[in-house]
């Protein structure tokens, strides 16, 4: 078993662990079986984790993240900040576009504004560019003013794809997703694409940093775990992605196959709707409408809490790939508390609550999951919801596709929602998951329950624009504590990233879940 122990000195030595080395070298075509499909083209439109893995192949950043989750650089080859609100990013240089054109400080210009003008967004990468202005100073440099000071923008910036100019005006989803001008700076260009199916990829001979080592890419959607693992023993893939925990176990030590696992940044948690008076997906123990929403009052939401095992979740569920969680951020990111302690286990003292605050005969209520997620997000759901059982909470468990849930969920349909959330350092899930939502300031963007505190959003405001990181991450952790006061939001556990390959692909994992063709090399580490 991929035990706790394991995680937490990965996590501490900043490092990911190989189970059974590579040992030969492997064909000029890499085939990728991936558990979330790609729904777009549209480097722009859809700020989530299947299209920034996917492509990242054919779009670069101006800033990349390495494996321990830096910023190094990518498109700029270095950038200073030369006052508090002004930096300046110098573009490497011979870089051209799939169209054989020159990159240029106008393309990254072109990219902040598209990302703006983008219309109905499921979740706008308008979060990571919020109030900041992007001037070409010339061909190579660009300028970019903030209306603050962002001590942590290049982190931002490492989730913004910067696209051609020369792309024509109107050109909208709808554009790309059939195919036209997608024509980005990276290592591999566009050859083809099924919806929510296959994308195939061709090297890009004339990348900056040369030819890449795989002449083909095919990534496969395989949302079914078993059906991914199958793909990969009989070498119909190279390389697969969101090991379920069974799969960890069984895969380890079969004879040609290389089971790796690392740290990330991915936390998931339970959303809770305290704002409405009259919650869509509450109900008295007898079905019937509440006089008032139970989940308003911060006593129900500690009691779900201590009801629910993190240990015994983390350990059956996830087959020890994931940490209880006490905070939004994995301990070991930037302005995460390191010795945060997760709420117990504790279900007297939950039922306690409940008492105290009115519930003691408990209340009907939803969980809604997205059935196409990699954390086993369903079955999770189905183990709190039995442990909700205990303290009189009915909870049924609603697994919805990915498009509906996340398009349900954004219109604030739900009551309660388990999801995963990501972020390279304590601002970003901050920001996203807890401020209040403010769209055109990309803020509060997963903030799906519409949750508010002012001196919440001073604080996360405040720590993001300190320019004093002992400073900023006092800030960072007395945001976290409002957090867990408030209990908004429910973290359950922080996943591990778990992937397997075939031994003759070298594979080193980041931390932020990415899965592409960037991670792997042929032959032996």
């Amino acid at each position: 078993m991929i035990t706790k122990r394991l995680l937490a000195l990965a996590a501490a030595c900043g490092l990911w662990a190989q189970i059974h080395a590579p040992d030969a070298l492997a064909s000029d075509e890499l085939r990728l079986g991936v558990k979330l499909p790609l729904t777009t083209m549209d480097p722009h439109f859809f700020a989530t984790f299947a299209t920034a893995s996917a492509h990242a192949s054919i779009w670069e950043r101006l800033v990349e993240l390495d494996p321990d989750g830096q910023p190094v650089p990518a498109l700029a080859e270095s950038w200073r900040l030369e006052d508090d609100l002004t930096w300046e990013f110098v573009l490497r240089p011979g870089v051209r576009f799939h169209d054989g054109t020159a990159l240029t400080a106008a393309d990254v210009v072109w990219s902040f504004q598209r990302i703006r003008d983008v219309q109905r967004s499921p979740s706008s990468f308008a979060r990571y560019i919020a109030g900041v202005r992007a001037e070409a100073v010339d061909a190579r440099r660009v300028r970019l003013v903030t209306d603050r000071p962002k001590p942590l923008l290049p982190f931002d910036l490492a989730y913004v794809m910067v696209g051609s100019s020369r792309t024509p005006d109107g050109a909208g989803v709808e554009t790309f997703n059939a195919g036209q001008h997608v024509n980005g700076t990276g290592p591999y260009r566009f050859a083809g694409w099924t919806a929510n199916e296959s994308l195939t990829l061709e090297r890009h001979d004339g990348h900056w940093a040369g030819p890449a080592p795989w002449r083909r890419i095919v990534e496969r959607t395989i949302a079914d775990d078993a059906a991914r693992g199958a793909a990969l023993l009989a070498g119909d893939v190279d390389a697969i992605n969101a090991l379920a925990p069974s799969a960890i176990e069984g895969l380890r030590g079969r004879p040609g196959i290389a089971v790796a696992l690392a740290p990330s940044t991915t936390t998931l948690a339970i959303a809770l709707d305290l704002v409405r008076a009259d919650t869509p997906f509450v109900q008295t123990r007898d079905g019937g409408r509440p006089a008032r929403n139970p989940l308003a009052d911060a006593r129900v939401r500690r009691a779900l809490s201590l009801a629910i095992p993190r240990d015994a979740i983390a350990e059956r569920v996830m087959a020890g790939a994931a940490l209880p969680a006490a905070q939004l951020s994995a301990p070991r990111l930037h302005g995460a508390v390191a010795d945060a302690v997760p709420d117990p286990h504790d279900p007297a003292a939950a039922l306690a609550l409940l008492r105290e605050a009115g519930w003691g005969e408990g209340f009907r209520a939803t969980i809604h999951v997205d059935a196409n997620g990699f954390l086993r997000e369903p079955a999770v759901a189905q183990a709190i919801a039995q442990s909700w059982a205990r303290i009189g909470v009915i909870a049924e468990v609603q697994s919805l596709p990915a498009a509906v849930f996340l398009t349900r969920a954004g219109r604030q349909e739900f009551s309660i929602v388990l999801a995963a959330q990501g972020g390279i350092n304590a601002g970003v899930s901050l920001r996203s998951m807890v401020a209040s939502w403010d769209e055109r300031a990309g803020r509060g963007l997963t903030n799906r329950m519409r949750y508010a505190n002012a001196a919440l959003d001073d604080l996360i405001e405040r720590a993001i624009a300190t320019t004093d990181g002992r400073a900023r991450i006092a800030q960072f952790h007395a945001a976290n504590a409002i957090v867990a006061a408030e209990a908004p939001v429910l973290p359950i556990f922080h996943a591990a990233n778990a992937a397997a390959s075939r031994t003759n692909v070298a594979m080193t994992l980041w931390p932020d879940r990415r899965f592409n063709a960037l991670m792997m090399r042929p032959g032996s580490r």
